[in-house]
């Protein structure tokens, strides 16, 4: 049976299900008794329990797995609840920070909104959504999947992939064996997949992305006075995002070749400049093609 702990900074919940139990709908008489026990009593049985935390003393939420499946919503409920399968879970909170390991199986997380929070986790599929303040995940062998809005979002996993939609202020994805797709908007981002594949669907104002050998691609339209610089090894590079008028590319290829396909001249090595518009777009390759389409 999975183990369930709540944290919540009001006592509306307890006192609304006391007053609504069979028992007390018998005895009206005495609402007002039990309404003075409810207040007073019931907190303090709650700070005895050291699973039952009020969510506004929270800084930060701190989870750590080692092996499983983990999902964290964050929802408009100022309540912490999390549903763990892992009988020998530890549950702990010090200092405004909750810290929750578990050691394998199942958890469900769901948090306040703009919530602080940081996952460290190793062998475990994760996923996220919801708003958040600032959002922090390791993950050393495992994709990591969100859906967030958050000032600042930092990604780092060894091997899996990573897909990332919202709105962020600043986005940070590494991924050392995986792929990566990023589908949201974007103050900055930058991202590194030196084995994989990487896909930007709205490139965001200034975007730096480190590839390899794998597809680079950066669909959707650039923003006026937006900013991107793209570096290879052996990878191709395909950008085909509108708004690219005035497009600058400041590209190098060891044996490939820079493709325009609205310009004639094709050298392995070069700068170009389309227009006179203010997006800016840097390309760098070791050995590769890139492609460029408005």
């Amino acid at each position: 049976m999975p183990s369930t702990f709540l944290c919540f900074d009001n006592w509306t919940v307890v006192v609304s299900a006391i007053f609504d139990s069979p028992i007390a709908m018998s005895y009206r008489p005495n609402m007002r008794i039990l309404a003075v026990l409810a207040c007073v009593f019931v907190p303090s049985l709650a700070w005895a329990d050291p699973r039952v935390i009020p969510a506004e003393r929270l800084r930060e939420i701190r989870i750590l797995g080692k092996a499983g499946e983990l999902i964290v919503r964050a929802s408009a409920d100022r309540v912490v609840e999390a549903d763990l399968t892992d009988p020998d879970a530890k549950i702990e909170e010090k200092d405004g920070v909750l810290e929750v390991r578990f050691e394998k199986g199942y958890a469900e997380f769901r948090i306040p909104l703009r919530s602080n929070l940081t996952v460290e986790t190793q062998k475990v599929s994760v996923e996220l959504s919801g708003r958040y303040g600032r959002l922090s995940a390791k993950n050393a062998d495992g994709d990591v999947s969100m859906t967030v809005e958050a000032a600042e979002v930092d990604v780092v996993v060894g091997r899996g992939d990573v897909s990332c939609a919202g709105v962020t202020s600043k986005l940070s994805i590494v991924t050392r064996q995986g792929d990566v797709e990023v589908s949201g908007l974007s103050e900055s981002t930058r991202i590194e997949a030196p084995a994989g594949e990487i896909r930007v669907e709205r490139p965001p104002h200034a975007l730096e992305v480190v590839g390899g050998t794998g597809l680079v691609t950066l669909n959707g339209r650039f923003e006026s006075k937006s900013t991107a610089t793209i570096q290879t090894t052996t990878g191709r590079v395909v950008v085909t995002a509108g708004g690219a008028e005035g497009l600058k590319v400041a590209g190098t290829s060891e044996s490939g070749q820079i493709f325009f396909p609205e310009q004639a001249p094709q050298k392995s090595k070069g700068s170009y400049v389309r227009g006179k518009g203010s997006t800016e777009l840097r390309i760098t390759t070791v050995s590769g093609a890139i492609h460029v389409e408005d």
